[in-house]
């Protein structure tokens, strides 16, 4: 695929809930296409009752980056950006929740897809 292809040069986004619980993983994102992670936008959906309510960022089992809402509001954004992360055909981005056990949130991943990705007949 071409550097100047339409599907090289669009950002793109994928939107997730997490669910409630201590060290939950949800907002499980995989695509076949490799791609650049640019940032991941995090948004409080239900309030965490505690400090622990943080969702950790994760590519396979590397931590990316830490998003902390605590008790913030519904509706509170946290941008983990600057990333600049490559990641590869088949794996999977994820979201672990902290220690809160009741605070879910909004996942965001911003990513593009690279033009040495595989692509489909």
């Amino acid at each position: 695929m071409r550097y100047d292809h339409p599907n090289c040069t669009v950002r793109r986004e994928a939107c997730y809930q997490t669910t409630a619980g201590n060290g939950a993983v949800s907002a499980r994102f995989a695509t076949f296409q490799k791609k650049r992670l640019h940032a991941v936008h995090v948004q409080a959906a239900i309030a965490g009752t505690t400090a622990g309510h943080t969702v950790i960022i994760k590519d396979g089992t590397t931590a990316l980056g830490t998003a902390t809402l605590g008790t913030s509001a519904a509706g509170t954004k946290v941008k983990l950006d600057n990333l600049d992360r490559t990641v590869e055909s088949g794996n999977v981005l994820s979201a672990t929740n902290g220690t809160d056990a009741t605070g879910v949130a909004l996942v965001t991943y911003e990513y593009q897809v690279l033009p040495d990705a595989e692509q489909s007949a």
